[in-house]
């Protein structure tokens, strides 16, 4: 079952969510020099991976070997647009998808 990670246009954002079985602390943080989200992961307080760009159209995590796939952020109104400072989580959504939803 795909779900949506709970996302705001916080600059700097701090939470957990539950994927694949397992359970992550993550941080989300809007870089105004780039002008880039990007988030890292921790399981356990165990860093995973950190500074990951949040861009639209790919498997933002499929790169890394940390036990969590399909998260793509989404954009609604734009599906190639990347999220902006103003639009994560109302324009620009996370979301983990189930092996059954992607092509390919």
């Amino acid at each position: 079952m795909s779900f949506e990670v709970p996302l705001s246009n916080d600059p700097e954002q701090l939470f957990r969510f539950n994927a694949g079985g397992a359970s992550y602390e993550a941080r989300v943080i809007f870089n105004y020099r780039s002008g880039m989200w990007s988030i890292s992961l921790a399981t356990n307080g165990a860093p995973l991976v950190s500074g990951v760009p949040m861009l639209s159209g790919i498997d933002i995590f499929r790169q890394y070997n940390i036990g969590i796939k399909n998260v793509y952020m989404v954009n609604v109104e734009n599906i190639i647009a990347d999220p902006t400072s103003s639009g994560l989580g109302s324009v620009s959504k996370m979301i983990i998808f189930d092996d059954g939803d992607i092509d390919g």
